[in-house]
């Protein structure tokens, strides 16, 4: 198989993974569209977690064939943007149902490989990275472990 039909077959598995994660679901009569994404966001903390598991799932996908410094901090940031602000309870489902991280990773991948955008080294952009994976990862963990008391509170 050449180069550019793995590119090309890796981006096809790659769009529809992303369309069941952020928008496989319509609301009839309207243009708005859902995914699994924030259903499994849902659950406090653990939803999250999977969430982010999935993503990463995707991210390492359209790695696969290459990229620059600047694509994969941007791919990553979008990831830990997604479950950092994911893991705020209301808020987070809310954002979930719009944001689209791996929508956003899919056409940022097609810009790098069709349109030879985001080819830089990406350094600024990995400091942001480092800072919202350390936050991401506290409020994951707190929302887990408030939902747990939440669950032995029902029953105590």
């Amino acid at each position: 198989m050449t180069e550019h039909k793995r590119e090309l077959s890796s981006l096809k598995w790659a769009r529809r993974y992303a369309q069941i994660l952020d928008s496989n679901f319509k609301i009839p009569g309207t243009n708005f569209s859902f995914g699994l994404d924030p259903i499994i966001g849902l659950i406090p903390g653990l939803g999250d977690a999977v969430s982010m598991g999935f993503q990463f799932l995707l991210v390492v996908s359209l790695l696969r064939n290459g990229s620059s410094g600047e694509l994969r901090a941007k791919l990553i940031l979008n990831v830990l943007l997604d479950s950092a602000i994911g893991a705020i309870p209301l808020i987070g489902q809310i954002w979930d149902f719009f944001y689209k991280a791996n929508e956003r990773n899919l056409r940022l991948t097609q810009e790098y490989l069709l349109e030879d955008k985001h080819r830089g080294s990406g350094k600024g952009i990995w400091l942001s990275v480092l800072a919202l994976f350390i936050i991401t990862m506290v409020m994951i963990v707190y929302a887990f472990v408030w939902f747990v008391n939440w669950v032995v509170g029902l029953f105590t």
